[in-house]
């Protein structure tokens, strides 16, 4: 049994969390998602039966043995490409390789789940929940449109961004 550290290699909270586990003899696998390829992490996906899991730095980890998951601030992935839209595309598809790591691992314990966080991150629909929930909200806009900013501020006559 172990559990899966997912953040990034900046992030010190999870050193500490990562050392008090491990000093309580609980086998940890830190996943840095910024040194997702600089790392040369494998995940492995099959469809055949085989046991998936994570390869890191030589030591197997089957997906079948991660009780739990912290999931905490993972940042993008360091792609070493020059040319721009060859860079982007490693990226994006990395980073949605990565992302599929939550629908894999169900079973486990999350802290936190990664829909809430993704949830969370919506500010447009925390609003309507908020609004349903009789939370008086603030005038509000969301655009890309320099006219109804400007409306809107006149409006208001201060606004926050």
């Amino acid at each position: 049994m172990a559990i899966l550290i997912f953040s990034n290699s900046l992030d010190t909270h999870a050193d500490v969390v990562e050392a008090r586990l491990r000093g309580m003899g609980v086998e940890t696998i830190r996943f840095n998602t910024d040194r997702f390829i600089t790392d040369q992490i494998e995940l492995v996906f099959r469809n055949s039966g085989d046991e998936d899991g994570i390869n890191l730095k030589g030591r197997w980890y089957p997906f079948a043995e991660i009780v739990s998951v912290l999931y905490r601030r993972p940042r993008h992935p360091e792609v070493k490409i020059e040319e721009s839209y060859q860079k982007k595309f490693a990226e994006t598809e990395t980073e949605e390789f990565i992302r599929q790591i939550h629908l894999y691992l169900k079973e486990a314990f999350w802290v936190s789940k990664y829909e809430a966080l993704e949830a969370a991150r919506r500010k447009l629909p925390q609003l309507k929940v908020a609004q349903a929930c009789g939370f008086k909200i603030p005038k509000t806009l969301a655009t890309n449109s320099p006219k109804e900013v400007r409306l809107f501020f006149s409006e208001c006559e201060r606004i926050i961004y």
